[in-house]
């Protein structure tokens, strides 16, 4: 049986894991995680609980956005005294998500991201 807490704690590891790591792909390192087999059990405010306990994942998954190479894809940013999740390029069905809490947008990044790669 797959750890609800477990799966968020390695799921918010996944930035450093993948750039120690370099023989996976992102994708199989997520699968690795158990993320897909609970996914529907993992919210946002799931996530945002342990960010606050560990801040340094907000700023793994900031350095993550920042590092993507992609033509189409989320990505997360700080703008103007908020902190933007948004989809690029832009779309009408994948809203652009703007909070002053880094901790929701971090959240809500990474919710989108994952599912996306699903």
């Amino acid at each position: 049986m797959i750890n609800k807490q477990n799966t968020i704690h390695l799921i918010l590891d996944l930035p450093r894991k993948f750039n120690n790591q370099k023989d996976k792909s992102f994708k199989q390192l997520l699968q690795e995680t158990g993320y897909f087999e609970i996914q529907n059990q993992i919210q946002e405010q799931d996530i945002i609980v342990v960010i606050k306990k560990y801040p340094e994942f907000a700023k793994d998954w900031f350095t993550w956005s920042e590092n993507k190479r992609v033509v189409s894809g989320w990505f997360l940013k700080e703008e103007k005294g908020n902190y933007v999740a948004s989809f690029f390029p832009d779309s009408k069905t994948k809203k652009a998500f703007r909070t002053k809490n880094i901790e929701e947008a971090t959240a809500y990044f990474i919710k989108k991201e994952l599912d996306d790669i699903k």
